[in-house]
């Protein structure tokens, strides 16, 4: 009885191992919402903006700023770098070179609390 337990079980388990895609699960892109570009004909509304290197991304309904800063040549950020609460509460500030953190750092907690604040170099 152990013996056939095992050749029914063992076979089941290497089946649900294996490496075919489970097409029952939905397909997760890399696409955020806030990343979706808004065609004319079309309802979905644009969250971010990127006028000569300054970039804007918004809360749904583009009443309130999510995060804004500069962005270099090669689409890097560059510069000062600040994350808003759905309040307008200011949330961090970082400042950035070429894309990797460098310079001043200021983190709160959603009350606005400070968390850590420090320096990248």
């Amino acid at each position: 009885m152990k013996n056939f337990i095992l050749y029914i079980a063992v076979p089941l388990w290497i089946m649900s191992c294996s490496d075919q895609p489970d097409e029952s699960k939905e397909d997760i892109s890399d696409d955020s919402p806030s990343e979706k570009s808004v065609d004319d004909t079309s309802s979905v509304l644009k969250l971010s903006d990127t006028i000569n290197g300054q970039v804007s991304e918004w809360y749904q309904g583009k009443e309130q700023i999510k995060m804004k800063g500069q962005i270099d040549e090669n689409k890097q950020r560059h510069g000062k770098w600040v994350y808003y609460s759905q309040t307008g509460l200011e949330l961090s500030m970082t400042t950035y070179t070429h894309g990797m953190k460098e310079g001043f750092s200021v983190v709160k907690y959603p009350n606005g609390a400070l968390h850590y604040r420090g320096e990248y170099r």
